[in-house]
């Protein structure tokens, strides 16, 4: 026992069973220098300096290293802050026709607060900017139109008071909402004080030393002997002379009165009317200058009377005008002159102008031709406006429908005109004057008169807001669809628009207008056909940036694509029979 417990005390212990032997390790051995061993560097004089510059030299080396990580996060380049798009660029507006979009109070005309109790519905539908007809007074004899101003100070007592004008911009504004308006300034009713005095120089007027003095576009002045005088688009409607200084301070007093009130922009109407380019419209050089110098000066004095107002300066409006699409010659300068130029061409395309050629061939040589200026300045597409016979009128109204679907997959701001998302045809009174159509009340809830006002009508089409909002695959769920995503995607704003045709099938690329960036790409395939069409995916490749591409997921699809679902996937190498008149987005 005694020799066990020897070994015991030194660390180690025996175990012996049957003969075997088993030795124990009772504790490890020490690795390095023991305690006492280390106590003697303690205050050792060479040891002892040499820890104390290590340990200094390791914070200071920290210390050092996180500053200079603070200095990397503070001073390195910063990434490109990603630049919000001005909101006139992105819009999606819905052009109103006052008196026929809602009648409030029950005497027949539409009034401003028709318009605000629509405001929701429109929201939803995905408008993000309200765009009314003019608000000013106008002649009294007439109802619908707009240029027939008599007093651009008031604003017209039928459509409501001034106070309802500025409680349908806030309530607009409250639901993130723009509001713009038309405001044309270059023409007024012959009733209008300045022409019923007679004063003739506010007007483009011309006597007989005038080459232009036995032109069609002149009107003999009553009561002023050999002075004829410029009208647009007809003798009623006086073309007022933008040379005139008090021509000018007039559209800077309106523009500051209405942009004060918080209207967002104004449409200050067609460019051939505020530049004077009709009374230049001889091949001449100087004649075109004169022209693009009167609309250098007018965009000007938009701008001059933005800043020189403390309520809008720091205010993003919009300003506009419209295109004379019929205009062969028309100069550049006056496209990028103002903030925006509507291309309201399409206004025009009818179906007899493809005789020729099929539909989707000849909107192809539109569109194309269209998408080719999108860099010149920027594109407002506009399919119908109230001086355009709608739609419906001049295509079948499936057609309509996939020219409405095609607008809104189009690169730029979009144009909507009230009942275009119902496929809704003309009135039968006038072409313009159509009753919005929003149930199966009595006049389709535009109003509960017993009468409408003469000119003024319901449509010849039965379908109403209501029924299309109920209705999954209608006309008005394309449109939210659509018009939602040009709200999510930028690419729909922003992004390049290609286009080509194959046969019958008219096919829209879109995608990001840089190169560099990974982004969704778009097609859209709309077959103007009446037969069905066998489609390839790859056939129409030409319109999409050159890359490799697997699966597609479905976005929209019209009524009679009933296999196809949002969201659903589809192979860009398989095929895809597309029937007649329907349309279909794929994003890959």
């Amino acid at each position: 026992m005694a020799a066990t417990e020897s070994l015991m005390e030194g660390g180690q212990a025996t175990y012996e069973k049957n003969g075997e032997k088993v030795n124990f390790e009772l504790q490890p051995k020490n690795i390095g220098l023991t305690k006492e061993q280390l106590e003697s560097y303690r205050n050792d004089p060479f040891w002892k300096p040499v820890r104390t510059v290590l340990f200094a030299v390791f914070w200071l080396s920290w210390l050092l290293m996180f500053a200079a990580a603070i200095a990397i996060v503070v001073f390195s380049p910063k990434c490109a802050e990603k630049e919000q798009p001005i909101w006139y660029t992105t819009q999606v507006s819905y052009q109103i026709s006052l008196p026929s979009f809602r009648d409030s109070n029950g005497d027949g005309i539409g009034d401003f607060n028709g318009v605000t109790e629509k405001l929701d519905l429109l929201r939803k539908v995905g408008v993000t900017t309200i765009h009314l007809s003019p608000v000013v007074e106008i002649d009294k004899d007439v109802l619908f139109d707009a240029s027939a101003i008599i007093d651009e100070n008031k604003v017209d007592e039928r459509f409501g008071t001034e106070e309802e004008l500025k409680n349908l911009i806030q309530v607009a504004h409250d639901k993130d909402m723009h509001v713009i308006m038309d405001l044309p300034i270059a023409t007024v009713s012959k009733k209008h004080p300045w022409f019923a005095n007679g004063e003739t120089e506010h007007f483009v007027t011309v006597t007989p030393v005038n080459s232009l003095y036995n032109s069609e576009k002149f009107y003999n002045w009553a009561g002023k002997n050999q002075t004829k005088y410029l009208g647009s688009p007809d003798e009623d409607h006086p073309v007022l002379d933008m040379f005139s200084d008090n021509v000018r301070t007039r559209a800077v007093k309106i523009i500051q009165l209405y942009t004060s009130m918080g209207i967002d922009g104004i449409n200050v109407g067609h460019v051939r009317d505020v530049a004077g380019i009709k009374v230049f419209e001889l091949p001449d050089k100087e004649a075109l200058e004169k022209g693009q110098n009167v609309i250098r000066t007018f965009a000007g004095i938009i701008r001059d009377s933005k800043d020189s107002t403390p309520e809008i300066k720091d205010k993003q409006l919009f300003f506009f005008a419209s295109l004379n699409s019929r205009q062969s010659e028309r100069p550049p300068t006056v496209e990028r002159s103002l903030y925006h130029v509507v291309d309201d061409s399409y206004t025009k395309f009818k179906s007899a102008d493809c005789e020729k050629k099929n539909l989707a061939s000849c909107l192809f040589g539109y569109v194309n031709s269209s998408l080719s200026k999108v860099d010149s300045y920027s594109k407002y597409w506009q399919f119908e406006n109230s001086e355009s016979s709608r739609l419906a009128d001049r295509f079948d109204p499936e057609s309509a429908a996939l020219m409405t679907m095609l607008q809104l997959c189009m690169p730029g701001a979009i144009s909507l005109h009230y009942g275009q998302e119902l496929g809704m045809q003309s009135s039968k009174v006038s072409k313009q004057n159509s009753a919005m159509r929003w149930n199966s009340d009595v006049n389709s809830g535009f109003s509960s008169t017993a009468e409408l006002p003469k000119g003024l009508d319901t449509s010849k089409n039965g379908s109403t807001f209501d029924s299309h909002y109920s209705t999954e695959s209608s006309l008005l769920k394309i449109v939210q669809k659509l018009a939602k995503l040009r709200q999510r995607d930028e690419i729909f704003s922003l992004g390049l628009g290609k286009v080509e045709v194959v046969d019958d099938v008219l096919a829209l690329g879109r995608s990001h207008q840089n190169p560099n960036i990974t982004s969704h790409t778009y097609l859209g395939l709309f077959n103007f056909g009446t037969e069905n069409a066998v489609v390839k995916f790859k056939d129409f490749d030409v319109v999409l940036p050159p890359k490799e591409y697997d699966d597609g997921e479905i976005v929209v699809a019209t009524e009679r694509l009933s296999d196809f679902r949002p969201r659903q996937k589809i192979d860009f190498s398989s095929s895809l029979t597309l029937p007649a008149k329907q349309g279909i987005l794929v994003k890959f």
